[in-house]
């Protein structure tokens, strides 16, 4: 959840509209990642933390109405890379 710009982490609909419940999950994704990177965790507990959060956003963009945000906030990412 880590921008280009070092320290500058991002979650929710500015990487892409989903629904409310990935917004938080990625917030929680971009909490453990800054905190990770300021020392609050060791790489083996950031690690757990992550994977947890990642199975709950994957299970949340799997869902009949997830999947179709997730879809769209991937060709967002996509467009997005290609005006780079």
């Amino acid at each position: 959840m880590e921008t280009t710009l070092p320290g500058i982490y991002v979650a929710g609909d500015i990487t892409g509209v989903e629904e409310a419940s990935s917004a938080m999950e990625e917030g929680r994704l971009a909490g453990v990642a800054s905190a990770e990177s300021l020392g609050y965790y060791d790489e083996s507990t950031a690690k757990k933390l992550k994977e947890d959060i990642w199975d709950r956003l994957n299970s949340l963009r799997t869902g009949p109405f997830g999947e179709g945000r997730f879809k769209a906030k991937l060709k967002q990412l996509k467009e997005r890379r290609q005006l780079a």
